[in-house]
């Protein structure tokens, strides 16, 4: 009996990491893809706009997005590997 209720929490740890590693995917190309949306508000709010889209990235409102999106697709590939080794 114990041996079912662990593979049962194993696939549930896969399931969530997967869960974590799509929506941190889309997340971030959420971010990418409104970007040049940003950029045009940013020009009529401010007469400017960053040469690159690299510059974006040193300002907060859009590196801790970013950084937050990149730690749940961590997280997630940990959950995937954690549930499959056990």
């Amino acid at each position: 009996m114990e041996k079912r209720e662990l593979n049962t929490m194993n696939y549930s740890t896969t399931g969530i990491g997967w869960l974590s590693v799509v929506g941190g995917v889309l997340s971030i190309s959420t971010q990418i893809y409104l970007l040049p949306l940003m950029r045009n508000l940013e020009y009529l709010a401010q007469g400017q706009i960053p040469t690159f889209l690299i510059d974006y990235l040193c300002r907060p409102t859009c590196c801790i997005p970013m950084l937050l999106s990149i730690t749940v697709i961590i997280i997630g590939i940990i959950l995937i590997r954690k549930g499959k080794s056990s």
